[in-house]
């Protein structure tokens, strides 16, 4: 009985804690538990919802939309995480892909899906912030080669379909 109560004690406090960070939408219970609990060493997560879901090859291709993104992304995962996720239209989910699974090219790659034009906004000899132009959304890469890039320089990044990890609420 007080491990239950010393768990609601902990809970109240974080959600004291949603409710102080304006940036954080109170509609998304997804969103406020993942900024506040869950911990991940991905570094590049985002928010959307699951526009369609599609089989090709035996795997379930997700569409997700979000939002500041000219396209949805595409995550590629097995039948059986799309039926244990429970993913339908508009349901809201986590997407997480770590730095080293940004690809950074010059010119766009022929037919590939999650693939966007963005600017290089800090670069170090670890990695690279990269922001679109039109929003405020940034993804981080793994360098491989510093001295091809500079701040400022409009580049393409890519993340393959199986390279992201979806996460819902139940």
């Amino acid at each position: 009985m007080l491990q239950l109560y010393d768990l609601l004690e902990r809970t109240q406090e974080h959600a004291f804690h949603i409710l102080q960070d304006e940036s954080v939408p109170l509609d998304s219970l997804l969103t406020a538990t993942a900024r506040f609990s869950l911990q991940s060493s991905a570094r590049n997560q985002f928010f959307g919802r699951v526009a369609q879901q599609r089989i090709i090859d035996a795997r379930c291709v997700v569409d997700v939309n979000v939002q500041g993104l000219p396209t949805p992304l595409q995550v590629s995962i097995t039948t059986k995480s799309s039926a244990r996720l429970k993913l339908i239209t508009e349901k809201e989910v986590m997407l997480m892909f770590k730095a080293p699974w940004v690809k950074i090219s010059e010119q766009p790659l022929a037919n590939q899906p999650n693939q966007f034009p963005v600017n290089i906004k800090s670069l170090n000899e670890e990695e690279a912030i990269l922001q679109f132009a039109e929003s405020d959304i940034e993804f981080c890469a793994t360098v491989q080669q510093l001295n091809q890039w500079q701040i400022g320089q409009q580049v393409w990044i890519h993340i393959d379909q199986e390279q992201i990890i979806l996460a819902t609420l139940g």
